[in-house]
């Protein structure tokens, strides 16, 4: 959510300044615009506060984030753009993503009384595996794994689209092997109740401890318990280390075995040592979760109707009203549901290799069509209406603008799709559903 605005600089470099977005113990965050002949682009600007310009040592854990995220290319990392440093000011230009922090979709979520599937949210995290299995790969010019851990994997470091994709943000504490700043021995770094033991005791840490926060959202998430959150951070560090954790089960007697077994595997230890997971066995367990009959569980009226990212419930910066060109979002209204119980059609899963994943879930409704080495292009918002009955819906010919592939289902058999050569499979979504 955008902060009260304050008095902004019309320009930072060549970089015209739309808006304040948030302002930090270390950094303000600006909206943007880029312009150039024939085209413009909204940009985030990260601009490093002037009493901290002149400390090497903050300058250089600054640039030590530009480089990392330089260096990473993915779809569900957030990109950097520019990074320019001068005596006065030090900036970096990032992607601008038009959505939420699942911090905040949780949030909205716990204000309502409202659940999310636990599919859906097992998707989210799918996609920050993804995004986490870029960064734990990342090579030096040389070929050298840097053994990069991102350190912070917490809801408010996960964004949300408004068009479903899923964003890992924040490598401003990310470990490698070459930075040039380092961390003091003992010395601890990321949100507390999202810690690994080693972490949260300053011990050594590769890349399981990201997959062990991970566990922590994905049992958090699917819950709606905070696992390690106490009354002080002595207190969670205390409870990161040394408290027993109860099964998912404990508190949801339908939570499906074979997601309990991947939450627990990825929070087991042993004594205080976390590293019982692997590379690739977090998301290749999601995808046998998701086989093993995840799905979203409609509501007692057999309807699960909730918008969690609405643009028209958050306060967002509208581009357009500061002349920001933007692509029109589609809307499809609601259609109908009734007849027969819902389709009999399975996903595709293909794998991506060592760290292959794939939208969990056999939801029923809409069917996306899935690209070659690609998670499901969209998950529309997330925002979800799940029937028991789907099979007379009429879905007439559903353009995914990122997929660029298009999808018929009528009288609930789906038909041949159209589209591109790479097209894989057709994965179902929910519907009735809406683009935001």
């Amino acid at each position: 959510m955008m902060t009260v605005e304050r008095a902004r600089p019309p320009q930072i470099g060549e970089y015209e300044i739309v808006g304040l977005l948030g302002t930090g113990g270390m950094a303000e965050i600006f909206l943007g615009r880029q312009t150039a002949t024939g085209f413009q682009r909204p940009v985030v600007i990260k601009r490093v506060l002037q009493h901290l310009v002149r400390q090497e040592s903050f300058v250089a854990m600054f640039l030590d984030e530009a480089r990392t995220l330089a260096s990473l290319r993915h779809p569900n990392i957030v990109q950097i753009y520019d990074v320019q440093r001068s005596p006065e000011e030090l900036y970096m230009v990032m992607e601008y993503v038009e959505g939420e922090d699942a911090a905040s979709v949780r949030r909205r979520l716990n204000h309502r009384d409202e659940t999310l599937p636990r599919a859906l949210w097992a998707y989210v995290l799918s996609e920050v595996c993804a995004g986490l299995h870029a960064a734990h790969q990342l090579a030096d010019h040389n070929g050298r794994r840097l053994n990069l851990v991102h350190r912070d994997i917490s809801p408010s470091n996960v964004l949300i689209t408004y068009d479903g994709a899923v964003k890992l943000i924040d490598f401003g504490i990310a470990k490698t092997d070459t930075r040039s700043v380092r961390t003091a021995a003992g010395q601890v770094k990321g949100v507390f109740a999202y810690m690994s033991p080693e972490q949260a005791s300053g011990r050594p840490i590769d890349l399981r401890s990201d997959l062990f926060a991970i566990g922590i959202l994905l049992y958090e998430f699917t819950t709606g318990r905070r696992l390690f959150r106490r009354a002080n951070d002595l207190a969670t560090m205390q409870a990161v280390c040394t408290d027993p954790i109860p099964p998912p089960s404990a508190f949801a007697a339908d939570y499906p075995p074979a997601l309990e077994a991947v939450v627990m595997k990825a929070i087991s230890t042993t004594g205080t040592v976390t590293f019982a997971l692997v590379e690739g066995d977090l998301p290749t367990g999601l995808t046998l979760a998701s086989d093993g009959g995840i799905s979203g569980t409609p509501s007692s009226s057999g309807t699960f109707s909730f918008t969690v990212i609405a643009r028209d419930t958050v306060g967002q910066y509208d581009l357009r009203a500061f002349g920001i060109i933007v692509d029109e979002p589609e809307v499809v209204d609601p259609l109908p549901t009734g007849g027969d119980d819902g389709c009999s059609c399975t996903s595709a899963h293909e794998g991506r290799g060592a760290g292959a994943w794939s939208l969990l879930g056999l939801l029923g409704g809409l069917f996306l069509v899935r690209r070659r080495g690609r998670a499901p292009a969209s998950l529309l918002a997330l925002a979800v209406l799940a029937a028991p009955s789907l099979a007379s819906a009429q879905v007439p010919y559903f353009v995914d603008t990122r997929a660029e592939n298009y999808v018929e289902r009528s009288g609930g058999t789906p038909v041949p799709f159209q589209g591109t050569d790479d097209s894989q499979g057709i994965v179902p979504l929910p519907f009735p559903f809406r683009f935001y």
